[in-house]
């Protein structure tokens, strides 16, 4: 109960705050939703670009690399 009056008093007193943890909320929401859609949404340009600008970095490497495999194969 303490850490949902603190997490209110923060966000009320200070905006930047609240607008931080409605795109933090935005960004995994959209993360998620591209993950378990079908892959073939990868096959469009606009939709990976958006995909990556709301993927932290860590996670995108696995789809990055992925998808050059496929650009490019070694064999």
């Amino acid at each position: 109960m303490a850490l949902i009056h603190s997490l209110k008093n923060t966000l009320v007193n200070q905006p930047i705050a609240a607008v931080l943890l409605i795109l933090l909320i935005y960004a995994s929401f959209f993360r998620t939703l591209i993950v378990t859609a079908s892959p073939d949404l990868f096959k469009y340009p606009a939709l990976r670009q958006v995909y990556f600008f709301t993927t932290p970095g860590f996670l995108n490497f696995p789809f990055f690399a992925a998808s050059l495999k496929n650009r490019y194969p070694l064999s």
